[in-house]
């Protein structure tokens, strides 16, 4: 899991807050695409096309940053735009979206960890301390609900301890309300993207993902269908340390999406 990602403690919450970021997405691209439409009168073809696809690009890069900073369903759905081919994008933006897109996966920005640690023990119910004998406080891993920090038992083992950000089911609550608005913005950065069916998949799916003892017990299904397997590997849950916002399991070295990709 790579390291990396800005620190990010406020994750606006209310529908109010969230519906105005998105918003101010959404009518800022489109000004940008009249302001850039117009000034294409006076260009020739090449030219016009050339500006169009640089404002799309530059469109995509913004997008991408704030719906990393909101976390939430918000950032869930530029997560599942971000497997789109940037091949569509101009040769000079590629590298720079691809860099977006994987911090999206895993390398968002990071919410402080006294906020993190706050959730922590008040779902353990005792201080760090007396849970872990180590626990490294640079996350390695942020997502759409939670970030991931490695951490050792007092018994040696090394383990992963995943924490859901702190309100942050209060916003994926906001953000279902303006799903809507976020497909009008996802398809900015993936426009061939089936938005009804991703926005079924998000309604029925990111509530789920706010139980880490449900997710708990899904592990534990694939770990039992895949065990013995000789290179797919599910760690095993730590039982005794998982709650509903907390979830411990053994640690185990991966590589990621775009090793895998290459």
């Amino acid at each position: 899991m790579a390291r990396g990602g800005k620190d990010n403690s406020q994750i606006p919450k209310g529908r109010i807050r969230r519906t105005a970021k998105v918003a101010g997405l959404a009518g800022g691209q489109t000004a940008r695409n009249y302001a850039t439409k117009a000034t294409n009168l006076t260009r020739g073809e090449e030219a016009r096309h050339a500006a169009m696809t640089r404002r799309q690009a530059e469109a995509a890069e913004q997008i991408l940053e704030v719906l990393g900073n909101m976390k939430g369903a918000a950032m869930k759905v530029g997560q599942v735009a971000s497997f789109i081919d940037t091949g569509a994008f101009p040769e000079e933006f590629q590298e720079r979206i691809q860099e977006k897109l994987a911090e999206l996966r895993d390398s968002a920005p990071r919410v402080a960890f006294q906020d993190m640690r706050k959730v922590i023990e008040s779902e353990l119910g005792n201080s760090l301390k007396e849970v872990f004998a180590e626990f490294d406080e640079d996350a390695v891993a942020a997502a759409s609900i939670g970030q991931v920090y490695r951490a050792r038992l007092h018994d040696g083992r090394d383990v992963a301890v995943k924490v859901q950000y702190p309100g942050v089911a209060q916003a994926v609550r906001s953000d279902l309300q303006n799903l809507g608005l976020l497909m009008r913005v996802a398809k900015k950065i993936a426009p061939g993207m089936d938005s009804k069916a991703m926005t079924k998949e998000i309604r029925e799916r990111i509530t789920d993902e706010l139980d880490y003892e449900q997710e708990a017990q899904a592990q534990r299904a694939f770990g039992r269908a895949w065990r013995g397997h000789p290179f797919v590997v599910v760690p095993g849950v730590i039982t005794p340390l998982t709650r509903e916002r907390v979830l411990v399991t053994e640690w185990a070295e991966g590589i990621g999406f775009e090793e895998v990709r290459e």
